[in-house]
């Protein structure tokens, strides 16, 4: 068990090479926990990528007009 501070909070024991620098942590291998599937979207979310789809091609129309009239 950890020791307290003076104002108990718990104190976090470090391993003195990762403290000195001359180890780096390093999470457990990727391979133990697979990872999770992406959670579905919602109506609201498709919905806004589909604005964001619209609002951008609109954008690149908009430039290449004006880089045509331009010119």
């Amino acid at each position: 068990m950890g020791y307290i501070d003076a104002k108990g909070r718990p104190e976090i024991v470090v391993n003195p090479a990762i403290k000195l620098g001359r180890a780096v942590y390093r999470p457990a291998d990727e391979d133990c926990a697979p990872p999770a599937p992406p959670a579905p979207r919602t109506e609201k979310q498709r919905a806004r990528a589909e604005l964001k789809r619209a609002m951008a091609a609109e954008r690149r129309a908009q430039q290449k007009a004006e880089g045509t009239t331009s010119g």
